[in-house]
């Protein structure tokens, strides 16, 4: 897959997965992806909703296509990292494909952001070989709750100069 930056700071992809664009979700595209983020876009009894979290305190990554959502992906801060939602795509889109798309776009940003860890809970059990391939452990002997290091100072070599 090539990618181009389009005028408008967004990344169009080409090839096989037939024009679709990357995109940074802010606050005011809650609207646009409530559909696609299901139960994280419901407002809980403070009204608030997660997405509404992740958007104002973490970010998201999305797949568009013909101006509509295919596939999300967002994060909140959480101490020592990032806490990943599950990825969410569109019917009729490959799901493995999406998935493995956003979560190394958001592993890269973490990276350049010096976040130290990604954890995620999974939504279906069937997805740990996935994630575990990605470089996913399990947190402790749950295997419903994954950790990766990505970012922070263990990165860093010491040079003799």
């Amino acid at each position: 897959m090539t990618e181009s930056t389009a005028r408008d700071g967004g990344r169009t992809a080409t090839g096989r997965s037939g024009g679709l664009r990357l995109r940074r979700a802010g606050m005011a595209d809650a609207p646009l992806l409530a559909e696609l983020a299901g139960p994280d876009a419901v407002p809980g009894e403070d009204g608030r909703s997660v997405l509404d979290d992740c958007l104002e305190f973490g970010g998201a990554l999305w797949f568009e296509a013909a101006g509509q959502p295919v596939s999300l992906l967002s994060w909140r801060e959480v101490r020592g990292g990032w806490e990943l939602r599950p990825v969410r795509v569109a019917d009729g889109h490959d799901g493995f494909s999406h998935s493995r798309w956003l979560m190394t776009q958001v592993e890269a940003l973490a990276i350049r952001m010096n976040v130290p860890r990604l954890v995620l809970t999974l939504s279906e059990p069937a997805d740990l070989e996935l994630y575990r391939r990605m470089g996913y452990e399990p947190e402790d002997r749950s295997t419903r709750r994954l950790v990766r290091r990505v970012g922070g100072t263990w990165q860093l070599r010491r040079g003799n100069a």
